[in-house]
């Protein structure tokens, strides 16, 4: 607050919550410099609706085994992202496609079965890379299965046809095609094909350099080619890639010639972190921000500005009065526990953080908020539970 011109204090405090849950300032003595500011910020701030090309075609998920364990609101952004990534792939010419930071392996088995795509998926989370695994070890079973059978359906009726190729959801663009055998494709021949998509367990380094990447990825999908061949150029993607694992990607391809693509849908950006030099509150100029003058600004943001960042300005604006209200009440006492947590455990701070929601019940008073929130605490280093300080304090 002691950022904030002294001009605007009191002209912000005297907004109504109708007048900025509308952003409607008519009538209100606000000063030209504060209406100014406004105006910019709605005039650079970024879109919140991806605007898919006319030339792109978004492909439906239809087979229910490809979308086992999906909501309807993943399949949507894994159907988007998919034909996307496709459309960039063939744009670029890249022939891999690296999905950072992929779960249980959506986005991978879509883009390869469904669009015949060389990927390679990157997880550090163990427990997802052996369910994405296992994902994609049936599904390859399953399209085995069928091409085995359209095999056979063929020869039965034109004994001199060809035998077909495995069966995918669109043909087969990039990648090579299938081994075919002079009698019938085997469910092994099949999977052999499908293991160009490969599953890596591994936690990527804010500071990864593109040959260290490069390392990582080449013995896994090129296990034949020399130390001094050149990569095939590769797209990066991500789906939700949490906190800094987006800044790594966009360093990665600021970095490296051999990435000739990026499209990343990020997530989670409170958790970027800015590390600190020395004392008096100066930054280091890491990989957080990537702005140069943000980083010559030496700028603390903070967990609660980034926080309050993520919050899209057309989330607030679609809520309820009664919402949006809460959402206020909700963000203060946020702010109110930061501040709690750096006076009371400065030693710790940078590694705490609240395990999950707080309900509306626990957000009736700063207090209520505050004891739910401190019983929630955890440490990155798995220390112990940490008490709630004295809330008279």
């Amino acid at each position: 607050w002691s950022l904030v011109p002294q001009e605007w204090r009191e002209p912000l405090l005297s907004l109504s919550y109708e007048q900025m849950h509308s952003l409607q300032t008519e009538g209100a003595n606000l000063p030209a410099s504060l209406v100014q500011f406004m105006q910019e910020a709605k005039a650079i701030s970024m879109p919140k609706e991806m605007k898919v090309s006319s030339e792109t075609q978004v492909r439906p998920i239809e087979e229910f085994y490809m979308s086992v364990k999906m909501s309807p609101k993943k399949v949507h952004e894994i159907e988007v992202l998919a034909a996307a990534v496709n459309a960039i792939c063939k744009e670029t010419q890249s022939q891999q496609v690296l999905d950072i930071g992929s779960g249980e392996g959506y986005l991978a088995t879509t883009l390869h079965f469904m669009y015949g795509l060389n990927v390679v998926a990157v997880e550090a989370n163990e427990h997802n890379n052996q369910s994405a695994t296992l994902r994609s070890e049936k599904i390859a079973q399953v399209q085995a299965k069928k091409a085995k059978q359209t095999s056979t359906d063929t020869k039965a009726s034109n004994p001199q046809a060809p035998v077909a190729k495995p069966h995918t959801a669109i043909p087969i663009e990039m990648a090579p095609p299938p081994p075919q055998p002079k009698s019938s494709l085997s469910i092994d021949e099949v999977r052999r094909w499908h293991e160009q998509l490969v599953h890596i367990p591994c936690y990527l380094k804010e500071d990864l350099s593109p040959d260290e990447l490069l390392q990582l990825v080449r013995p896994s999908t090129e296990p034949c080619a020399s130390a001094t061949a050149s990569p095939s150029p590769m797209c990066l993607a991500g789906l939700h890639a949490c906190g800094m694992l987006s800044v790594t990607m966009y360093n990665l391809w600021l970095k490296s010639p051999d990435i000739t693509s990026l499209i990343n849908v990020g997530c989670c950006y409170y958790k970027m972190t800015q590390s600190e030099v020395g004392g008096g509150g100066d930054f280091s100029t890491g990989s957080f921000p990537l702005s140069c003058c943000l980083r010559d600004l030496r700028f603390d943001i903070g967990k609660g500005g980034l926080k309050l960042a993520c919050e899209g300005l057309t989330t607030w604006l679609h809520k309820t009065p009664e919402d949006f209200e809460f959402m206020i009440r909700h963000t203060f006492f946020r702010c109110v526990a930061q501040h709690a947590m750096k006076t009371f455990y400065p030693g710790d701070y940078d590694g705490l953080s609240i395990r999950g929601s707080i309900r509306k019940g626990a957000c009736n008073t700063v207090t209520d908020f505050l004891q739910k929130a401190f019983s929630r605490l955890q440490h990155s280093s798995g220390k112990a539970p940490f008490l709630c300080p004295p809330l008279e304090e």
